[in-house]
């Protein structure tokens, strides 16, 4: 049964060819080489009260990892809405939660003049004609290069997240991911998969149990009351159900122009000069021999 406390807020994401592959402009580190426990970092745990603001609310913790700031998930939320010209319509997905980072920033919880926590409507945060438009000059300063869809061919996109979170472990990297919530907020470990609502998370690593199986450690956006202070353990089988369903994004500080160039080269970051040409040769006789990737709307 689905938890009535979570009101979610994650739309279904269908897939786009135009979304960067982390997988395709990367070397992704082997799974020999990734540490059986590995944690970002540990952002403050936010909570999206009865709103659907949970893919921003996911966002901005893991930005916020990098940034070294609390950011205001209302306002991103607000942005979103906006981009999607549903203001009235219920929650978003995280390609235009991701797009809202890229293309505009994030401001800091210090500059908002509402919120969630301020006692601010859920109906009045999600409409951006509320807030002051200087908010979009003070954002910039958190804006990220680019997105990339968490994928790979050469292991499930459980393996996959690990990898891609080990490769950008300096970065501080985490990845944003939704599933179908069908759980108690109180449950710790998730490892049954449901049919409930669509939710947002905020993945910061892994760890290993003494059983010696991997679980994805997960922040949630219900406070710390959820969970373990917030947190909680999901299971290869739950991640791997839901990821083509709603997607796994990475934000990085990577310009959108040079992954275009990688992606339309078919060139890797750290490629040698070599490589690179030899690639690029081979892409120029065959442009369709494989490349993934194009210019994101």
């Amino acid at each position: 049964m689905t938890n009535p406390e979570v009101t979610g807020g994650l739309i279904e994401l269908p897939k786009d060819a135009r979304d960067f592959s982390v997988g395709a402009v990367f070397d992704l580190p082997p799974l020999s080489e990734l540490p059986s426990t590995f944690i970002v970092g540990a952002p403050t745990v936010k909570n999206q009260q009865g709103s659907d603001f949970c893919a921003a609310e996911s966002s901005c913790s893991l930005s916020e990892i990098h940034e070294e700031v609390e950011l205001c998930p209302e306002w991103v939320f607000a942005v979103a809405k906006d981009m999607d010209g549903q203001v009235d319509g219920f929650g978003t997905d995280l390609r235009t939660i991701c797009k809202v980072h890229t293309k505009y920033g994030a401001i800091e919880a210090k500059d908002a003049p509402y919120s969630l926590e301020k006692g601010s409507g859920v109906d009045f945060l999600r409409r951006l004609d509320n807030w002051p438009t200087k908010l979009f000059t003070k954002a910039l300063v958190h804006k990220k290069g680019s997105y990339f869809a968490v994928t790979d061919s050469d292991t499930d996109d459980f393996d996959t997240i690990r990898r891609t979170m080990w490769k950008f472990r300096n970065e501080k990297c985490g990845v944003l991911f939704g599933v179908r919530w069908s759980w108690s907020l109180s449950d710790v470990y998730m490892k049954t998969i449901g049919n409930g609502t669509g939710h947002a998370l905020a993945m910061l690593g892994w760890t290993t149990q003494a059983d010696g199986e991997v679980y994805m450690y997960i922040q949630n956006s219900y406070g710390p009351e959820a969970g373990l202070g917030g947190r909680h353990y999901f299971s290869r089988d739950v991640i791997n159900a839901f990821s083509d369903r709603f997607g796994c994004y990475v934000l990085l500080d990577m310009p959108k122009e040079k992954a275009q160039y990688l992606v339309d080269t078919g060139t890797k970051q750290g490629d040698n000069w070599l490589v690179s040409l030899f690639k690029a040769i081979k892409n120029f006789l065959w442009p369709n021999s494989g490349n993934a990737g194009s210019v994101k709307a």
